[in-house]
């Protein structure tokens, strides 16, 4: 799928910052999609972040960026390429 149909599908709009990106990598380990080695670097972040509300609303909003890889075979639009 192109980023221009991609974009044409509401779900996969969804902004992603950097604590989101961080907290859907953790959810793909929780479920063993990756290594858990591979998102040690954003399990830091995320620990040394100091704002857990900050966090919690990012874990619940990767969870669309979850639900987008299972129902569309993608996260969001935005990672989509050209």
């Amino acid at each position: 799928m192109t980023k221009q149909e991609a974009e044409k599908i509401k779900d996969l709009c969804v902004d992603v910052d950097e604590l989101t990106e961080d907290c859907f990598y953790l959810r793909l380990a929780v479920d063993n999609r990756i290594s858990k080695q591979a998102v040690s670097g954003a399990v830091s972040r995320l620990n040394n972040l100091g704002q857990p509300q900050k966090v919690a609303d990012a874990f619940i909003e990767s969870g669309k960026l979850v639900d987008n890889l299972k129902k569309y075979g993608i996260p969001c639009a935005e990672w989509c390429a050209d």
